[in-house]
């Protein structure tokens, strides 16, 4: 797997409220491909202790082991999802409020 590209951050001595969300909002994507790597690594040690299993190297305890483990990662990888959606979430609702409307007149309300 690659490396994810990284936004160089420019050093200002203010940010404004949309920049901090932007921020906010890489850092969840960033966190996203760490997730994605880690689920990843998950299936290469399953796919491994079943090779092992079918060439007669593991045992039926060693798969139940790995088994477990992989439970345990992926169910705390769920988690960090789900808090990751709530950060996610919470950022988005932030956004319409910092960045006002375009003046275009198809942006603004029409009354009947």
């Amino acid at each position: 797997m690659s490396l994810p590209n990284i936004p160089v951050i420019p050093q200002i001595p203010v940010i404004c409220p949309s920049s901090a969300i932007s921020l906010i909002l890489v850092s969840i994507a960033l966190e996203e491909i760490g997730l994605s790597h880690i689920i990843n690594a998950e299936g290469e040690k399953i796919q491994a202790v079943v090779s092992a299993f079918e060439s007669g190297s593991a045992n039926i305890c060693d798969v139940l082991a790995v088994d477990k483990s992989v439970s345990n990662v992926l169910r705390n990888v769920l988690m960090k999802e789900m808090m990751l959606e709530l950060k996610m979430v919470e950022a988005l609702e932030a956004l319409p409020a910092c960045i006002p409307c375009p003046p275009i007149a198809s942006c603004q309300p029409t009354y009947r």
